[in-house]
């Protein structure tokens, strides 16, 4: 399974998001979801194994979760997965990251998130499994 990286100056953050959860490729999420215009809460939860969105704080590091992000400057938001331990992956980026030390560089904070239901890619995703005992 791949981090799907989301294409430059596009809105497909959400849509990556599932991909790397759903372990499907971008194209597949797009078909998905049906459109490439931002992705909203509801296509989310309708799409991943989601029963609701969740308003902050969030503290459950060892859950898997798409998180819904507000860039404190303008009031932008963006969507990311996080990892069992702290680890997020951000579509933009390269790679995992450290939760906390993301949102403090980038100026970003966590608004809501959905916590994924059943969902066990932590024991089998080649990214979280090579990089989490980093972070422990």
């Amino acid at each position: 399974m791949a981090l799907i990286k989301q294409p430059r100056n596009s809105k497909l953050c959400g849509h990556c998001c599932i991909a790397t959860v759903l372990g499907i490729s971008l194209e597949e999420a797009i078909t998905l979801i049906g459109h490439t215009k931002g992705t909203k809460t509801k296509e989310l939860i309708t799409h991943v194994s989601c029963t609701k969105r969740i308003g902050t704080p969030i503290y459950s590091t060892y859950a898997i979760c798409i998180l819904r992000l507000a860039y404190r400057k303008n009031g932008n938001w963006h969507w990311i997965v996080q990892f069992p331990g702290g680890l997020i992956y951000d579509p933009c980026l390269d790679g995992l990251r450290n939760r906390d030390e993301y949102l403090t560089e980038f100026g970003f904070k966590i608004t809501s998130y959905l916590q994924l239901d059943g969902l066990s890619l932590y024991k089998t995703h080649p990214y979280v499994t090579s990089s989490i005992s980093s972070f422990q």
